[in-house]
């Protein structure tokens, strides 16, 4: 059996209507075509074919920012609405990712499709240099997908 397929047992909605979920964390996060067979009975029934595509989120943040300023903001616009959380784990170049905050950080929801966060230079130790920020969706059921990410040059 391939480490990408799974049997999943239905959930019965209603009389006639069942339903299952699909986690992309068991299937490595991976995009592209999906074959998703159902069985009734130890029948096959029929299928469906969904395409999972990468996101086309635009991340905005500066490109560079003096140390001075305290902190920077960073955004992403064309998130998929159904979307929980959108995580925004940050850490400097200097010493790797020693200043990782655990959990990492939950940006802050502006409207149905746009997130933000602003990275405060003092939970890194107010350090000058590249500032790294990694962009994950968060789905109700678990599934995180990284959906950008953002360089900040922090000068002192």
């Amino acid at each position: 059996m391939s480490n990408n397929l799974w049997r999943i047992q239905g959930e019965k909605v209603t009389d006639g209507i069942w339903k299952a979920t699909i986690l992309l964390s068991k299937h490595h996060n991976e995009t592209g075509t999906y074959n998703t067979h159902v069985y009734v009975d130890g029948k096959f029934y029929g299928g469906v074919v969904p395409i999972i595509k990468p996101s086309s989120a635009v991340v905005t943040a500066p490109s560079s920012v003096n140390l001075s300023e305290g902190s920077y903001e960073v955004t992403i616009d064309g998130v998929n609405s159904e979307v929980a959380q959108v995580l925004f784990p940050t850490w400097t170049e200097a010493n790797g990712q020693d200043d990782l905050e655990q959990p990492w950080i939950q940006g802050t929801k502006v409207n149905e499709h746009k997130w933000k966060i602003i990275i405060p230079f003092s939970k890194h130790g107010n350090e000058s240099g590249k500032y790294i920020t990694h962009i994950y969706a968060k789905d109700n059921y678990g599934n995180v997908t990284i959906i950008g990410a953002n360089l900040t040059d922090v000068i002192s």
